[in-house]
């Protein structure tokens, strides 16, 4: 899972796993005794290996995260043993049987990469941006279309029948360059001490506003405590025989519109506290994992598929007045 997320294909990280001398599945079972691996080879010079294919089914396996499986297969013939394959939504999946061994969220992106990840060429410079650019026209993929002097350049997949993506074409290391001047921007919004102050100013604005409210509520507080003695006293008036039963219900009535105002406001004001917090909170802890992700990112100068895929949604081009390459990048924070 570390070498996947890492970006190592499934081939690349199965012949790590040989040179590491890392037993495949079947044969650790075989060689520990599992009842159903015990028989022996009958080539002396076997050598058990790694496959992709196997590579894959672990990246697959929710057995990882601590889950069981069941009825994922069934016998069709018991003379033959014939096996079939059963539909995903027929398994049985009991959750929490045993201890993971992975953590769900790199589970999870992995599970990402793998459905986003397409069939690259055997190159070892891959198409960076194929499955999240766009054709800002008619919304269409745009793939590689033409290679030239190392340079990749792709194009809207529509582009021979609809004329108006026929310049919807753009090259792989411009791409590079605008994906990291925006990123670089982004990082410098939030690191720069222009920003630094804006957002402390921003908070201090914040944390103002919830004072004011809070003061107010207290006030509001008094008052309604004020009206339910005052309540009270009156109640003992009409008892009396101090004022009379016409007065002490006109003086209540008067008394208890004005305390569910209050209570009314109060409720309004602790909303708004809320909704203010939040924006505190959101102001102070703007996405600092991604924030670093994208830091490491400038430092290393470069930019490559598996980075895409952590930081790109889907890039829309689409192509402007004199060859510019109009780009609007959908970012996953």
């Amino acid at each position: 899972y570390r070498l996947y997320l890492q970006g190592h294909g499934v081939h690349d990280i199965a012949k790590r796993l040989d040179a590491a001398k890392t037993l495949p599945p079947a044969e650790y079972k075989r060689q520990n005794g599992f009842p159903d691996f015990m028989l022996s080879r009958k080539n002396s010079r076997y050598a058990p290996t790694w496959h992709a294919a196997t590579v894959t089914r672990i990246l697959k396996d929710e057995t990882y995260l601590g889950h069981l499986l069941q009825f994922r297969s069934k016998t069709l013939d018991y003379k033959t043993k014939k096996r079939i394959d059963l539909p995903k939504e027929e398994w049985i999946r009991c959750e929490n049987t045993h201890e993971a061994i992975i953590r769900e969220e790199d589970f999870k992106r992995a599970e990402e990469i793998r459905k986003r990840r397409k069939h690259f060429p055997k190159a070892k410079n891959k198409n960076i941006f194929t499955g999240l650019l766009k054709c800002g026209q008619c919304g269409r993929s745009m793939i590689v279309s033409q290679v030239r002097n190392n340079h990749r350049y792709y194009r809207c997949t529509s582009s021979r029948t609809n004329h108006y993506c026929k310049k919807a074409i753009v090259e792989e290391g411009y791409l590079i360059d605008q994906v990291l001047k925006e990123l670089r921007q982004y990082a410098d919004s939030y690191i720069s001490a222009e920003a630094m102050a804006q957002k402390i100013k921003r908070v201090e604005s914040y944390e103002q506003d919830v004072s004011q409210k809070e003061a107010q509520i207290e006030k509001n507080e008094r008052r309604i405590n004020d009206l339910n003695r005052a309540g009270a006293t009156l109640y003992m008036d009409k008892v009396n025989g101090i004022i009379s039963l016409n007065d002490f219900q006109g003086l209540n009535s008067t008394y208890s519109e004005e305390k569910e105002d209050l209570i009314q406001t109060n409720q309004e004001l602790y909303d708004q506290i809320s909704c203010i917090k939040e924006k505190m909170k959101m102001s102070t802890s703007v996405n600092e994992k991604v924030l670093e992700k994208a830091r490491d990112i400038l430092k290393l100068d470069r930019f490559d598929r598996i980075m895409a895929e952590e930081l790109i949604e889907v890039i829309y081009m689409t192509p402007g007045e004199w060859g510019q390459k109009l780009l609007e990048i959908h970012w996953k924070f």
